[in-house]
């Protein structure tokens, strides 16, 4: 699929019904009557139908092969929704664009959704310095419900935007705990030069109570373990009995790699990693990792069941999360209304005692827009998981 294929303006939807609103004609015995009759009622029944034209919500990220499950998710929500009559008798529509992971470009799509009128609210965007960049352009005017995106810097960034992941600094500091009750007294911390790496690795410091015995930057750039190998060679001379990576991505990669391959017998706690990789044999042994992994219920197994139906492979935490967000926007348009502040309101005013219904359980967020009832779990490389509520 190329870029003009996802970002020229993409748009899923099934068809809708009639328009037709004109009433049968007034019988009277004076033309004038007839027609005055005739202009009441149409008034009259004009304001009682229902409006037939789609109910359009704006989607965007950053369409590569890790955000491309979450678009299909999407598409997967607006088939069910529209298949059961669609909301309040409208059939739900979304328009797609692609940020490229780019502010500027994030911006730019923004100011589009918030000046084209029939856009009610928007599902995006995927990575955290698009969604900081649009938040301030949808502050005001559009609601928006960013399913992934996990800098720290996000919260409060607008009353307008809610996030259904927690961010990266609970991350850490829920490694940090579980660190602790396995008894490790001594780590370093190596992280990723992004905002998402630093908070995760500043809350793991904060939280970790053994010694920090060596922390360092890596730049994004880093992406091979030839790359990372002084580090770990380092790093290895301070004995160490835990390693903690902050912000994964191809730079953690690296570091997982050169650690297995150095033999360094130490523990390694790191971010979400995707789930084809667990059963990888080229990763350390002793591998834990925080996941945002919902809770097994009811909606999500349906949705994972049509999901592997109609793309022939399980969901991604991304593709679960972009799910629950169309979900949560269809509640907040079926009880409030269709206006861009009664959605923002709606998903404002929810809370422990009125929750949204996620797809895995309850769903309501706090005073800066994050997930208040979503729980972390760690896992090892097994795909054995652990909730943070029970250490």
């Amino acid at each position: 699929m190329n870029e003009a294929q996802l970002s020229g303006g993409a748009e899923f939807a099934l068809p809708h019904g009639s328009r037709s609103l004109l009433p049968p004609a007034a019988a009277g015995p004076r033309p004038g009557r007839m027609l005055g009759s005739l202009l009441l009622t149409l008034g009259a029944l004009w304001g009682c139908v229902p409006d037939r034209e789609p109910i359009v919500l704006g989607v965007v990220g950053s369409w590569n092969t890790t955000d491309m499950g979450a678009r299909q998710a999407v598409e997967t929500a607006v088939r069910e929704i529209n298949a059961r009559g669609g909301v309040r008798g409208r059939q739900l529509e979304v328009r797609v664009r692609d940020d490229g992971f780019g502010a500027e470009r994030a911006v730019r799509i923004a100011q589009e959704f918030v000046a084209d009128r029939s856009v009610v609210a928007v599902i995006g965007h995927s990575h955290s310095n698009p969604t900081l960049a649009a938040s301030q352009i949808y502050d005001g005017h559009l609601a928006a419900i960013s399913p992934t995106a996990t800098s720290p810097e996000l919260a409060g960034a607008s009353r307008w935007l809610f996030r259904l992941s927690p961010d990266d600094a609970r991350a850490g500091a829920t490694l940090a705990r579980f660190a602790n009750v396995r008894g490790l007294r001594r780590a370093v911390v190596l992280y990723s030069n992004t905002s998402n790496g630093a908070a995760s690795a500043a809350a793991f410091q904060r939280h970790f109570r053994g010694e920090i015995v060596g922390i360092d930057p890596i730049l994004p750039q880093k992406t091979t373990p030839a790359d990372v190998e002084p580090f770990i060679t380092h790093y290895r001379r301070k004995r160490p009995d835990v390693v903690y990576i902050g912000g994964f991505a191809t730079t953690g990669e690296a570091v997982l790699r050169e650690i297995r391959r150095q033999g360094l017998e130490v523990e390694v706690l790191t971010e979400e990693i995707p789930i084809n990789r667990m059963a990888d044999d080229r990763l350390p042994a002793n591998l834990y990792f925080v996941s945002r992994r919902m809770g097994r219920g009811p909606g999500l197994q349906r949705f994972e069941t049509a999901f592997i139906q109609q793309h022939g492979r399980p969901p991604s935490i991304y593709a679960s999360l972009a799910y629950e967000a169309v979900m949560l926007l269809t509640q907040a348009m079926e009880r409030a209304g269709t206006h861009r502040k009664a959605i923002r309101d709606y998903l404002d005013a929810l809370d422990a005692n009125h929750p949204g219904h996620g797809v895995a359980g309850p769903v309501w967020f706090d005073a800066a827009g994050g997930p208040a009832a979503r729980n972390l779990s760690v896992c090892n490389s097994a795909g054995t998981c652990i909730s943070a509520r029970d250490f």
